[in-house]
């Protein structure tokens, strides 16, 4: 016999919330990727910073800049990992340094910074052409 008194949920219920949440997450899920790698820019920034002290240090002590991470002692990648350090242009009296996403990271709508010796950052959309518009877009 079959208790009228219970209680509970029906399958077509428990479907319906199923659906429910699996929409919610097709919708959050990219925006928090998306939060995630924004997020992660500030350990390439980072790190151009920390290279750039190291540049100066290197200078002060050769009177000359370097083109080599490891002269100046720079790591080949950022804390974290998300991005690869590298200078693509140095000479006695100025440098760039460059931060470039790998991974995931590579994902995101800005593909690495650069920062040169007079203080000037840029950032690049798709690898090759660099912004003026500095590391805050």
């Amino acid at each position: 016999m079959i208790d009228k008194n219970r209680r509970g949920f029906t399958l077509i219920e428990l479907m319906i919330v199923v659906a429910v949440v699996g929409i919610l997450a097709a919708i959050g899920y990219p925006s928090y990727v998306d939060s995630v790698r924004k997020a992660r820019r500030s350990d390439g920034t980072a790190a151009l910073m920390n290279a750039a002290q190291r540049m100066e240090v290197f200078y002060a002590k050769n009177a000359t800049y370097t083109s080599t991470l490891a002269d100046a002692n720079i790591p080949a990648t950022s804390e974290e990992g998300y991005f690869n350090i590298s200078i693509p242009a140095a000479n006695a009296g100025s440098y760039t340094l460059r931060a470039t996403a790998v991974g995931d990271q590579a994902n995101d709508d800005i593909k690495g910074f650069q920062l040169t010796s007079t203080g000037a950052k840029t950032h690049t959309l798709d690898g090759t052409n660099w912004t003026t518009a500095g590391w805050n877009d």
